[in-house]
């Protein structure tokens, strides 16, 4: 028996279900087949099956560096575009080389919660806000007029 069709008749079935996944071997091609590629570009249904247990708001996120088209692989851009097909939209899809930013990645953050999972602030965006709110209280502040003695 199939281990998808196993699963699905499964009253564990549940237990698969996920909001984060981290997309295996910096986003590899051998997740989706265990042959390269270019030997087989057909992704096996067991995989494409696990991807099917997404929550409302799953991310799938590559550990990896940025991932571009080229032969340089992993991370293997049909990787990606095989998790994109999966998701709602792209922005589900996270990169760690590139989050927030390219040029100043941070680490991907998680607050999880009665609510469900939502993103997080990293501890350098937290700081941003401090001084962003005390650059803000300090120039309200200003006096406008020389004070008369």
């Amino acid at each position: 028996m199939e281990k998808t069709k196993k699963y699905k008749n499964d009253i564990n079935q549940h237990a698969l279900a996920w909001d984060l996944f981290l997309a295996p071997h910096h986003c590899s091609w051998t997740f989706f087949n265990d042959t390269p590629q270019e030997e087989n570009a057909v992704p096996k249904s067991t995989s494409l099956a696990i991807l099917d247990y997404k929550r409302d708001n799953g991310r799938v996120i590559s550990s990896s560096k940025k991932i571009i088209n080229n032969d340089d692989n992993p991370p293997h851009y049909e990787a990606r575009q095989e998790y994109l097909k999966k998701l709602n939209k792209s922005s589900e899809f996270l990169n760690t080389a590139v989050e927030p930013t390219e040029s100043e990645p941070e680490p991907i953050v998680f607050e999880i919660s009665e609510n469900g999972i939502e993103r997080g602030e990293s501890k350098k965006e937290k700081e941003r806000k401090k001084v962003a709110a005390a650059l803000s209280v300090s120039s309200s502040s200003i006096i406008k007029k020389p004070w008369a003695y």
